[in-house]
C-alpha cells in the first residue's frame, strides 16, 4: 500500500497502526506519531484529537475492511459450505495481506485502551460472528455436521485466524499462498474432519483463488 495514495487520515492510521503494533498502544506517544508523520504535534491533535483517536481510527478502518470482505462472500450465490471455506480463506488473506491493521484485533494493544475502544471492539467482534453463525446456521440445517456445538466450532477457528495474525509475517519462512494454505487446511479438517463436508475440499477458492472473487470497490 502507497501512503502517496491516501488520504491524511487514512494515513495517519495506517502510520500509526505500525507503531502500535511495534511499541504497543502505552508506548507509543502523539510525539512518535507526529514524528513517523512528518507533522507536528498539533496536525495530529487537529485530525484526531488525542492518541486515543488516532487508535479509533485504526480500529474502525480494520473492522471496515474486514466485515467488507466477510460480508461480500456470504453474498455470494454459493452453497453455504463453499461460502464457509471462502469466508475462512478470505478472512486469512486479510490477515496476511493487512498484518499490522489485523493484529490491532488481537495484540496486547486492547488491554490499555478505553471503555470506548474495548465496547467497539467487543460489538465488531460480534458482528463478524453473527456473518459465520449464519452461514454454520445453514450448513447445520443440511444435517452434516449433526451432533457439532457450532458456537465452538467458530471460536475454534477464531482462535487460528488470531493466532495467524500474531505468527505470520511478510517475507518470513513461508509464502503468503502457503502460509494461508497450512492454517486453512488445519481449521478445515479440525472443523470439519470425519464429516461428509470433507467432501468439499476443492472450491472456487482454492481452484482459482479468491483474488478472483475480489469486490467491486464502490
Amino acid at each position: 500500500m502507497k501512503l502517496d495514495a491516501l488520504d491524511t487520515r487514512e494515513r495517519l492510521a495506517v502510520v500509526a497502526v505500525k507503531l502500535f503494533s511495534e511499541k504497543g498502544y502505552t508506548g507509543t506517544s502523539i510525539r512518535d506519531i507526529a514524528k513517523a508523520m512528518g507533522m507536528s504535534i498539533s496536525n495530529i491533535y487537529h485530525y484526531s484529537g488525542s492518541k486515543e483517536g488516532v487508535f479509533m481510527e485504526a480500529l474502525r478502518r480494520a473492522v471496515e475492511m474486514l466485515l467488507k470482505e466477510l460480508r461480500f462472500v456470504s453474498d455470494l450465490d454459493l452453497p453455504p459450505i463453499v461460502r464457509i471455506k471462502l469466508m475462512i480463506e478470505r478472512h486469512l488473506r486479510y490477515v496476511a495481506d493487512n498484518n499490522e491493521l489485523a493484529r490491532i484485533f488481537v495484540i496486547e494493544l486492547l488491554q490499555d485502551v478505553s471503555s470506548e475502544a474495548l465496547l467497539y471492539s467487543k460489538n465488531s467482534q460480534k458482528e463478524i460472528y453473527a456473518i459465520y453463525k449464519k452461514e454454520f446456521d445453514a450448513i447445520e440445517q443440511t444435517g452434516a455436521i449433526h451432533g457439532r456445538d457450532v458456537t465452538a466450532i467458530i471460536f475454534g477457528i477464531f482462535g487460528v485466524i488470531n493466532w495467524f495474525a500474531r505468527w505470520y509475517k511478510p517475507g518470513g519462512r513461508l509464502t503468503r499462498d502457503e502460509a494461508i494454505g497450512q492454517a486453512l487446511g488445519f481449521i478445515w479438517r479440525g472443523s470439519f474432519g470425519g464429516t461428509e463436508l470433507e467432501a468439499a475440499n476443492a472450491t472456487p477458492g482454492e481452484a482459482m483463488g479468491t483474488e478472483a472473487l475480489d469486490p467491486v470497490a464502490p
